[in-house]
């Protein structure tokens, strides 16, 4: 097969030569275009796009999270530990805490190994209205429509 295109390229004239050239390296350049370069511009604007959404999403969040923080009133002095009233406070809520630690006074880290979503963001918030806020929070997504998290919650104020 290729010798057999050999011989009959090799029995063109030099314009035909050059002509067909000409053509392939065109042919070549098309199929670049429109086989590879078009398809890799078209996902990168379609990921520039998810990127931008991500990122005003997550301005909103933190505009969220400031409004929530400075409307929120400062707590009222507790009686006794805040790690012991978060403890009490998730197990009346119903959830079963793996760890809560108090690496300072005014902070409690706590992990929970399963939690529904609806119920931890509920009890979040109601400690984010007694001036109680969680500082770094880790939610990863369970088989069961659950969550396992890690937090560091924080009083607010002095």
């Amino acid at each position: 097969m290729m010798s057999a295109l050999q011989h009959w390229f090799d029995g063109l004239s030099l314009r035909e030569k050059i002509m067909i050239a000409v053509a392939a390296l065109l042919t070549g350049i098309v199929a670049i275009i429109f086989l590879i370069a078009l398809p890799l511009i078209g996902g990168i604007q379609a990921k520039q796009k998810i990127y931008l959404a991500a990122l005003e999403r997550r301005a909103q969040i933190e505009a969220r999270i400031g409004n929530i923080a400075a409307a929120a009133p400062v707590s009222a002095n507790f009686q006794g530990s805040l790690q012991s009233l978060i403890s009490q406070s998730a197990a009346e809520a119903g959830f079963a805490l793996d760890r809560a630690d108090a690496p300072a006074p005014d902070s409690v880290d706590i992990s929970m190994a399963q939690a529904k979503p609806k119920a931890l963001m509920a009890w979040l918030n109601d400690w984010e209205t007694q001036g109680i806020f969680a500082e770094q929070l880790d939610m990863k997504a369970g088989n069961d429509g659950t969550v396992s998290v890690t937090a560091l919650l924080k009083r607010s104020g002095p």
